[in-house]
């Protein structure tokens, strides 16, 4: 088939010379319209009469063959190619693009000088993880091994690719001898599972073990359980021992949070003496009684501030007139005038 035509029944369009003519100026009114849009023309416009087998095919270099037959209005319309081009002349192309694509192969020194140049333009919060990154990448390397490089395509991402040295072993490499963390998990849980749990479904007396489990004693929340473990894993006795006698350092809160339980000699905070308790109940009881009578206290609480106030904005005064401005009161004195005050409203 060429296009929706067989070459046996006739309908190819015979090539003659007006059609070559026309042909060839199709192609130049079509490189006029590219050059004017500013874009190179590729379309032929030096067609004869020799370019044609039997007057209908058009050869090409490598021994294709393409098919003409006519349009509605009479002009020769290309109908697709008839045969393709030869084995050998194919075959050899495709060589010499394969032989210009390769990439140059690059040097340990090279690689390892893009790897630093990378992770050195990064961004990081700090040096500590920038130093974490480098020795994760130096010692993990990817389960793809399109990811394992020699050549330039490696200085366009040294932290997606790892460099390995075709021939020397000893040479500089980033290709760790773990698998990364992304890829390489789903061997490490498969064994822990293995290893630290039983599956549920091949428990004999499953409600036995979940009461003896859990503790319960009602059918309802037993076979609740059940139902739920039903298809799944569970730990193993020993391993659920254990966890259940470490404990957990953390406390749930109502609101769902974590928060931890320190003791006061890991935060290291005295507790508060006997002595500093009866004093602080004896301030309560104090404040209480002021409040029953009506005032009184406070008034005079009130009046003794007022007093202590005015002294201090006197005392004040008198600095910024002979020193030029408030100046600053040692440790000492601040300490003394904050009894003070709290003596006096106190009292």
């Amino acid at each position: 088939m060429i296009g929706g035509y067989k070459e046996s029944d006739g309908s190819l369009t015979t090539i003659t010379q007006a059609d070559v003519d026309w042909l060839n100026a199709k192609g130049a009114k079509a490189n006029a319209k590219a050059k004017e849009k500013g874009k190179p023309g590729n379309a032929k416009e030096n067609y004869s009469l020799a370019d044609f087998v039997d007057g209908k095919f058009l050869v090409y270099k490598n021994g294709a063959r393409a098919a003409f037959v006519r349009d509605a209005d009479g002009h020769p319309k290309w109908a697709g190619l008839v045969k393709g081009g030869d084995k050998e002349y194919m075959n050899r192309i495709r060589s010499m693009r394969k032989k210009h694509s390769e990439r140059a192969p690059i040097s340990p020194r090279s690689a390892k000088a893009a790897f630093n140049s990378y992770y050195r333009q990064r961004r990081y919060k700090s040096p500590a993880r920038r130093a974490a990154a480098i020795t994760y990448d130096m010692n993990h390397h990817s389960r793809n091994p399109d990811r394992k490089r020699h050549d330039k395509s490696y200085l366009k991402n040294p932290g997606k690719l790892d460099y390995k040295h075709p021939t020397d072993s000893s040479a500089w490499s980033d290709y760790g001898p773990n698998v990364s963390k992304s890829t390489g998990n789903g061997a490490l849980l498969k064994q822990w599972r293995e290893k630290s749990t039983d599956s549920f479904d091949e428990i004999p007396d499953k409600n036995a073990w979940v009461a003896k489990r859990y503790g319960l004693t009602d059918a309802d929340e037993i076979a609740a359980k059940v139902k739920h473990h039903t298809g799944k894993r569970v730990l193993k006795d020993s391993v659920y021992q254990e966890r259940k006698s470490k404990g957990s350092s953390r406390k749930r809160s109502q609101n769902g949070k974590h928060r931890h339980k320190f003791t006061h000699n890991q935060l290291n905070i005295k507790p508060v003496s006997d002595e500093q308790k009866a004093r602080n109940k004896a301030r309560r009881d104090a404040k209480k009684a002021a409040k029953q009578q009506g005032g009184q206290a406070e008034e005079h609480s009130t009046e003794t501030e007022t007093e202590t106030e005015t002294e201090t904005e006197t005392e004040d005064e008198q600095n910024n007139n002979q020193k030029g401005g408030a100046r600053a009161v040692s440790l000492k004195s601040a300490v003394n005038l904050l009894r003070n005050y709290y003596a006096n409203r106190f009292q």
